[in-house]
């Protein structure tokens, strides 16, 4: 019986097996190969040697039976529209059947090859690969056209494609030497050396340069014996160096000799004897080797008759045994040759010998060598990114094992990984595997870039190149996908697209001190304009339209919700997926209202995700099912699906009573809450998380006043009493935090659920009043809001609790020096709590002022006295700067956000996470302390300073808020710096209510906390300008300022001339007086001209939580998420220019109204200037830390473009020329750019085409409108600017009638005239300019004197002989 060949065999019993096989005649074959003719007919062709290959005998028995099976199955397939071709057979009958090669053609025995005397050396790489092609191909083989011909390998049918083939009879007319068969008789005998090389040099052929032909030859062979006595490594040494010396063209044009001549390598004397024993392919249809073959850079193969060469490998010469006995001869692909030989794991000539090995492939035997070392990269070059299936960036020669399978694609075989466009191809294949692969690791990646892990390494933002690449579209189409392999991935790479962990992470840290819920939705959706045209035209938009402009609504619109409800309902998804499905579902919620009511009117979405992820039976966790041995988590609560609901629920008051009526979650929630952690058979921290996300849910309800969650307080008070005993007398903050460090986290959502309890139950009594009211008035018609459920009396036991846990753990925390996130955000929940109830004790019936007075006594005096005067409140104060958002040098992290997509950013630039939410972080305490202490000044003012100044005037403080008035900000707008800057306007508020050692620095850093302030903490800026902007203490600095000014001083400066009766002023004394003298007007001004009156009383209904007047706790961010600007001061000139732009279109169609402003306007336009110079006089370092003197120069412009009056008022031009001095001082025309960008005033360059129109048309030739004209036209900005002034809007020149000495107060005339003009354009100008009379000395001197010196200067070098 034949056995299967073992590694342990040598070479001699692998050829006695052969024999053996061989000598037992026909045998049964382990495969048939059954084609069909060009008739449809089917051919079995046996796998045994002896068959025939056109043999079409159908086998006998089992054999034949299955043969038919084939056939029929063939014919079914054939009607189905499937093609064929071949069909393997498997024979049964035999069990030691070996499966055999299918023989393709045939190939002539080896006859000169000893086997039993070879012994082949073994190589370090363990592999024998031959060296040269050799074809052979008999004189019987038959024409294409002749029946029974055997057809064709793929490979031969490539040969003829790529034109080294000839496509007539199949033999090899490219590289492969045709062998001379026995019978043949030739005498040639040549060189070995000059076999290879060629008998002349297509190179020196000595007819330039040389004498002659024969001493080119010379040269030839002293060249070829030159290489014969070097060794094969030294030669591709030498080859090596020569191609570093030359450039690629001359090596390009060295091989093109090769291509244009081919010469044999023999002596001329035998080249008659040669041409007729050679043999050459045959390449036209007569049989005769045409011209045209040699150049084409075809080949012609020599055979060397000696017999004793074939048979003996030693007598060979060495250079021969290197390159083998048969080479083509004269290509330009002889070096590429050269190369893969190098390379090859063995000698070539040493492969012959093996079996079967005659014919050697080069082209397949690349595969065998080393893979090539990618090309050196030159300084800062780039290259193609590269990632492994981790989604890690691989460097540009990372040393990476091809087990990992990380080489398996064309381009740049030497480096692993794959790029982005590979990966997108592998998820578009037909086979679920490399789909899948695709899908993961996109996933991956996208997943690194939310982290910022290609931050600083990539040149284009790498999710925005894939979402436009289409990779919404693919993961989509993923989640229809029946392959679990595909739509498990597609799913996970949805998630990573769409939400951003980080983000979410850092809400769940904010939870309980910060109270709202933002809305991320793009930065197209974001803006309101865009928003409303969005939903008009939407309808008529296609969905690749729309998702180009939101991808979380172009999702919507594609029935995604649809699709994820019926994959977690019909499909038992993993617990990583069903968290992936409720993650895609929350980040939907946060993108709009909109969005998130589509998600609550799914049909069945929210009914599923209730029934199976938030149980209401609890019974299989409390018998002890442990979660980590269940198989799925359907059936078990989630802490995703809570935070679901809780999202939801922010939303809008609509949806959280829909969710309570409905779906029940309050009952649910109560399970949850109610159930001991140790009791289920969840893990503990899994139970602990979940009774966190229960109370906020039940927090977030309370908020609305909902009546079931007041019913849930009052039936559930015992319990509520019962947790807060345990954390009074079992918790401490002083104890391990890892320990203890849930504990921490539940209890803060627990005090937190109760501080919105106190805020429901202070509201009964107002509105119980008003339902009276009601009655008397007898308006049974009119809506009176119903009194609520939960009263005063319900929780009045628990502020004497939450108490005393304060006085324990801040008494606790003085004694240690270690902070603590989660211990702070608990301690700090509790002073939130104190600060609501005190606030809102005083609306009650049962109030009492002695004992109010006490209360609040007691707290200042004995709970936060002593704790401000430990050193681990030092510790706090000085750890502000280390913990600060506002002086990080982090940059947002939503620069690497699709503009379509859109997030929170919380993740910095460089995958840093804001310092605020640091382990050690101060503000989870301090934020809710300093409302606390000024909730207590201001219901007891009259409580002793020097608590307060131990805040106030601590030196480490005070050099915090330095820092902060001076720094950049750049973290400001992120949602994680509401806290600090919340805090920071508590400080300084408390600063100028109870007075400080340095009043003005409080009052800078209030001015540098207004741009500051968010959108929906807007009653921030009232509080800030109404009572620490215009505090008088404030600013008795400014008068001091003025009065000094030092050698500086702008008294002598003489104002600008203005076409109005009364002139403007310039004194710097004169203008801050008057500021001093109206700043409570100014602020107040200020306050209403910022933000409409309703956008102030819809904050502070957030601020003070009454829960009938909230409608929502999401603040949807907008295009810019702070709530004014950084050039605040000037947002009521800004409205008035918007303003101006729509009533011009109006005025079109009404051309008799007016364009006088009204006196009210006026004053407030003046109002701002003032303001404006206040901070740019004596607030500049603080300004201009967040500001620009472009933004500066723009904004002061629209005081020109929003009226045509407005400079003519004696204060508005007095406050803007102040303001423009102020601007322009310390090398500010200088800063002037054009190319910042302002959204709501356009490009640079349409500002100016805007002002010169203005100017031509209502300037009366203002020298303050004109001096904001020439200011583009210095030399360092665009000769366009210039271009336009001298030239289209030519007729304003004459009306700028500055002179050079009123320019030079402002700017350095140097700036006009250096460098000097060389766009002949412009001197043109210049001269037409002066010679046409536009400029004269007399009129517009300043002009004239810029225009001359160019003119001057451009002649004297040009044309020196010109006057």
């Amino acid at each position: 019986m034949l056995q299967r060949p073992h590694a342990r065999e040598t070479d001699e019993d692998l050829i006695k097996q052969e024999a053996e096989l061989l000598s037992q005649g026909s045998f049964t074959p382990s495969v048939k190969l059954v084609k069909k003719n060009q008739k449809g007919e089917k051919c079995t062709q046996s796998a045994t040697p002896g068959s025939a290959p056109g043999s079409s005998k159908r086998p006998s028995g089992r054999d034949g039976q299955t043969s038919q099976g084939v056939q029929q199955g063939t014919q079914k397939r054939k009607k189905q529209g499937i093609v064929d071709h071949t069909v393997l057979v498997e024979t049964v009958g035999s069990p030691a059947a070996v499966i055999s090669q299918v023989v393709a053609r045939e190939v002539p025995p080896l006859t000169d090859l000893d086997l039993h005397t070879w012994t082949p050396e073994a190589t370090p790489k363990g592999a024998v690969v031959p060296f040269s092609i050799n074809t052979k191909v008999s004189d019987g083989s038959k024409t294409e056209d002749t029946p029974g011909r055997k057809k064709k390998s793929l490979y031969l049918q490539n040969l003829e494609k790529r034109g080294m083939m000839d496509s007539k009879d199949g033999r090899d007319s490219g590289r492969d030497l045709e062998e001379k068969s026995p019978g043949q008789n030739t005498t040639m005998s040549v060189d070995s050396d000059q076999e290879m090389l060629g008998a002349y040099s297509c190179i020196v052929e000595g007819k330039t340069g040389l004498g002659n032909k024969e001493e080119a030859s010379m040269i030839h062979k002293e060249n070829v014996a030159k290489l014969s006595s070097m060794s094969h490594e030294d030669i591709l040494k030498e080859r090596d160096a020569l191609m570093n010396q030359l450039s690629p063209e001359k090596i390009q044009f060295i091989q093109s000799l090769r291509k244009k001549k081919v010469t044999l390598n023999v002596p001329p004397e035998s080249e008659a004897q040669v041409t007729s024993d050679v043999t050459m392919e045959e390449t036209t249809g007569k049989g005769e080797a045409s011209s045209s073959t040699l150049d084409k850079g075809e080949a012609m193969e020599i055979s060397d008759p000696n017999p004793e060469t074939e048979s003996s490998a030693e007598s060979q010469p060495e250079s021969q045994r290197k390159f083998g006995r048969k080479k083509s001869v004269s290509f330009a692909e002889d070096i590429e040759v050269m190369e893969i030989e190098s390379i090859l794991p063995i000698s070539p000539i040493e492969a012959k010998k093996w079996v079967n090995m005659d014919k050697v492939e080069l082209e397949k035997l690349k595969w065998l060598s080393d893979i090539p070392s990618p090309k050196p990269l030159k300084s800062n070059e780039g290259f193609v990114a590269r990632f492994n299936f981790e989604g890690d960036l691989l460097p540009y020669d990372a040393q990476v094992s091809v087990k990992q399978g990380l080489h398996h694609h064309g381009e740049e075989p030497g480096r692993a990984g794959y790029t982005l466009d590979e990966l997108f191809i592998l998820m578009r294949s037909s086979v679920v595997q490399q789909r899948h692969v695709g899908t993961r690791t996109i996933a991956n990646i996208i997943r690194n870039a939310k982290e910022g892990l290609y931050d600083g390494c990539l040149d284009v933002p790498i999710i925005q190149l894939m979402v436009e690449a289409g990779l919404v579209l693919l993961l989509r189409f993923g989640l229809d996908e029946s392959s679990a392999l595909v739509y498990v991935e597609s799913m996970r790479g949805m998630y990573y697209l769409l939400t951003s962990e980080g983000d979410e992470n850092c809400l769940d840290l904010l939870e309980s001190w910060g109270g709202t819920q933002p809305g991320v939705s793009s930065a197209i959706f974001a803006q309101e304009k865009a928003q409303a045209e969005l939903e008009e035209e939407e309808k008529e938009l296609k969905d690749i339209e729309i998702l180009q402009l939101d991808i979380i609504r172009a999702l919507v619109r594609m029935d995604t919700l649809v699709r994820l409800r019926y994959m977690m309902e019909s499909i038992e998804l993993s617990a990583e997926t069903v968290v992936h499905v409720l993650g895609i579902l929350t980040r939907v919620t946060r993108h709009s209202l909109t969005a998130a009511w589509k998600v609550a009117q799914t049909p069945g979405l929210l009914q599923v995700v209730v029934k199976h992820f938030l149980p209401h039976d609890l019974s299989p966790l409390l018998q002890g099912q442990n979660v980590n041995k269940m198989e799925c988590v359907y059936g078990v609560p989630l802490r995703a699906a809570l935070k679901l609901i809780k999202v939801l629920a922010a939303r809008g008051r609509g949806l959280a009573a829909l969710l309570v009526k409905d779906h029940l979650v309050m009952e649910r929630l109560l399970a949850y809450v109610s159930v001991e952690p140790s009791s289920m058979g969840m893990p503990r921290q899994e139970a602990l998380v979940l009774s966190q996300e229960a109370y906020a849910l039940w927090s977030v309800l309370l908020a609305y006043g909902l009546p079931e969650a007041q019913e849930a307080v009052t039936s559930f008070f015992p319990y509520l009493v019962k947790q807060l005993v345990f954390y009074r007398d079992r918790v401490d903050v002083n104890q391990e935090e890892e320990s203890n460090k849930f504990n921490y986290d539940v209890g803060a959502a627990l005090v937190h659920t109760m501080y919105r309890a106190v805020n429901v139950a202070a509201t009964h009594s107002l509105l119980v009043g008003r339902v009276l009211a009601a009655r008397q008035s007898q308006a049974e018609n009119e809506d009176v809001l119903q009194s609520p459920h939960l009263t005063w009396d319900h929780i009045k036991d628990l502020p004497p609790l939450v108490e005393t846990c304060l006085t324990k753990w801040l008494v606790q925390l003085a004694r240690t020096q270690t902070l603590n996130f989660s211990s702070l955000r608990l301690i700090g929940s509790c002073c939130q709590f104190m600060s609501s109830f005190l606030a809102k004790w005083k609306d009650q019936k049962c109030y009492s002022g002695v004992e109010a007075q006490s209360a609040v006594e007691h707290i200042y005096n004995e709970i936060l006295n002593p704790f401000l005067q430990s050193s681990f409140f030092n510790l706090i104060l000085e750890s502000f700067i280390q913990h600060s958002g506002l002086l990080s040098n982090l940059s947002f992290g939503t620069q690497r956000d699709p503009r379509n997509l859109g997030s929170l950013g919380c993740i910095c630039y460089g995958g840093k996470v804001n310092p605020v939410l640091s382990v050690t972080s101060p503000w989870p305490l301090m934020l809710p302390l300093t409302q606390l202490l000024l909730q207590l000044l201001t219901l007891h003012p009259t409580l002793p300073v020097s608590t307060v100044h131990l805040l106030t005037n601590n030196s480490s403080l005070q050099e915090y808020l330095q820092k902060v008035c001076t720094a950049p900000k750049q973290l400001a707008a992120q949602w994680l710096s509401k806290s600090e800057v919340n805090c920071l306007c508590n400080i300084v508020y408390i600063a100028s209510v109870k007075g400080s050692n340095n009043p003005k620095l409080f009052h800078s850093c209030a001015l540098a906390l207004l741009p500051c302030i968010h959108t929906g903490d807007e009653q921030l800026i009232r509080s800030l300008l109404q009572n620490v902007v215009n505090a008088k203490s404030s600013i008795a600095d400014l008068t001091e300022l003025s009065a000094s000014v030092g050698t500086m001083a702008l008294e002598n400066y003489e104002p600008l001339a203005s076409p109005a009766i009364m002139q403007p002023i310039l004194a710097p004394l004169q203008l801050t007086n008057t500021v001093a003298a109206r700043i409570n007007s100014i602020c107040s001004h200020a306050v209403d001209g910022l933000l409409p009156s309703k956008v102030y009383k819809a904050s502070a209904v957030l601020r003070d939580g009454v829960p009938f007047l909230t409608n929502g706790l999401t603040i949807d961010t907008l295009a810019q998420p702070l709530a004014i600007s950084p050039y605040w001061p000037l947002q009521q000139v800004l409205n008035r220019y918007r303003l101006s732009l729509v009533s011009g279109q109006e005025k079109q169609n009404e051309p008799n109204q007016s364009d006088q402003s009204s006196p009210e306007v006026l004053l407030h336009v003046g109002k701002s200037l003032q303001m404006t110079y206040l901070l740019l006089r004596h607030r500049r370092d603080t300004v201009f830390a967040a500001t620009t003197v472009t933004g500066w120069i723009r904004h002061l412009s629209l005081v020109f473009l929003a009226a045509n009056d407005f400079f003519l008022d004696h204060v508005v031009s007095s406050y803007l020329q102040g303001c423009l001095v102020e601007v322009l001082q310390k090398g500010g025309s200088l800063s002037f750019n054009e190319n910042e960008v302002f959204t709501s005033l356009g490009n640079c360059f349409e500002w100016y085409k805007a002002m010169m129109s203005q100017f031509t048309s209502v300037s009366y030739g203002d020298s303050t409108f004109a001096l904001f004209l020439i200011l583009p036209v210095q030399r360092h900005w665009p000769s366009q600017y210039r271009d336009r002034l001298w030239g289209e809007n030519s007729d304003a020149l004459s009306q700028i009638r500055l002179t050079s000495q009123q320019v030079e107060k402002f700017i350095p005339l140097t700036q006009f005239r250096i460098p000097e003009e060389e766009n002949i354009n412009i001197i043109q100008k210049y001269e037409a300019g002066i010679r046409g009379m536009a400029v004269q000395p007399s009129t517009t001197p300043f002009l004239y004197a810029i225009a001359h010196h160019h003119v001057t200067q451009w002649h004297n070098k040009h044309n020196p002989s010109t006057e």
